[in-house]
């Protein structure tokens, strides 16, 4: 029994574990990043020639040997190439956090509904190389972004978050974002952003251009997030459950059927083990039992064929007792004689077929 609820507690602490190292990035609140870092331990820069989407670090987890630059403390700019400097990029983790602070939206996975929405830089020096065209650069630098954002980072379980990359050598910024922003963002945005950029990234002002894309996402956010957290505050306030609440619900009682068929499984056998009579006992009870049924069965057909018996009987006396007996349908002529010197009379019977039958005398 114990072992069973050992293994279940196990399993169900392993599953609360997991979804709060996937939520903790944006669910409770938003994490600050200071620009002030312990310079000590850091490590050197990572000797990797180019950076892609697959070995490109995570500024989150990412911290030991200082990957991304910002010397060995989370954060949300990983730029492994030290392309800005550390002016711009702690200008720009502070025009992140202060952005995010205020926004928020209905998230089911997260534990409370409340989810906050993130957003992070990549900053490469080149997406792919000399010999490709420009279009097929722009696919690239889409799907770097797109990368970064679903499997790389995932910063948000609930789709709240907000990619961008910028590739020095191409001048140009790429912005992925997340299903549940794009509703609250135009389908022009990221044209409008290439555009409005597109002079500080020839003058090499990289850390002005991300610190302006990023204030046009808060812009942006500042509707959305308000009227999703909004959103959020009526549900909270009518009561309505949250999805997440309704899935925990089923997942406990789930795993409480579970642990109560098993421990009481494991408390049978332990009864057995301890006294193995039980299981011998039980089967010499059913013994008896189809022994009795037996015993009834016969029984019960033995009763059967007295009644058989006894029915047969009174049909044969019936028989000769009918015999015996006036068949009154018949016309007969009664003739009743009373002597005077006797005080009972006799009856004689006359049929139709002319027979006659005198019956004994009969005392009145």
């Amino acid at each position: 029994m114990f072992n069973t609820l050992r293994k279940v507690f196990i399993c169900w602490s392993i599953a609360i574990i997991f979804t709060q190292l996937n939520n903790e990035y944006v669910c409770s609140e938003h994490i600050y990043t200071s620009p002030i870092g312990n310079h000590s331990n850091c490590g050197s820069k990572p000797n990797v020639s180019q950076w892609n989407k697959y070995n490109f670090p995570n500024p989150q987890n990412d911290i030991q040997l200082d990957y991304c630059g910002r010397n060995c403390k989370a954060s949300w700019i990983c730029d492994p190439d030290r392309i800005l400097s550390q002016d711009e990029a702690d200008s720009l983790e502070d025009t992140i956090n202060r952005t995010v602070q205020d926004f928020f939206c209905n998230c089911s996975s997260c534990p409370n509904g409340l989810g906050f929405y993130s957003i992070s830089v990549g900053v490469v020096r080149q997406i792919g190389n000399d010999n490709i065209n420009l279009s097929d650069i722009d696919e690239l630098g889409s799907e770097f972004a797109d990368h970064l954002r679903l499997q790389k980072w995932k910063f948000s379980p609930c789709d709240i978050d907000v990619v961008v990359v910028l590739s020095q050598k191409d001048r140009l910024i790429w912005v992925s974002i997340g299903n549940t922003v794009i509703q609250n963002l135009s389908s022009s945005f990221e044209c409008r952003i290439r555009n409005e950029t597109y002079s500080m990234l020839q003058s090499g002002l990289y850390g002005e251009a991300l610190i302006y894309v990023v204030k046009e996402v808060g812009e942006l956010l500042s509707i959305g997030g308000r009227a999703l957290s909004y959103k959020w505050y009526t549900q909270e306030a009518q009561g309505l459950p949250s999805e997440a609440l309704i899935a925990g619900i089923v997942v406990f009682v789930v795993l409480f059927v579970y642990a109560t068929f098993m421990v009481r499984k494991d408390l049978k056998k332990t009864r057995e083990k301890e006294n193995p009579s039980l299981r011998k006992k039980k089967r010499k009870y059913f013994l008896k039992s189809r022994k009795e049924r037996k015993r009834l069965a016969d029984e019960r057909e033995r009763l059967a064929k007295i009644d058989i018996e006894k029915t047969t009987e009174v049909t044969t006396e019936q028989h000769s007792t009918d015999e015996l007996s006036i068949d009154l349908s018949e016309r007969a002529k009664f003739i009743i004689e009373e002597p005077n010197y006797s005080p009972c009379v006799t009856i004689t019977v006359t049929n139709v077929d002319g027979t006659s039958k005198d019956f004994e005398e009969h005392a009145l």
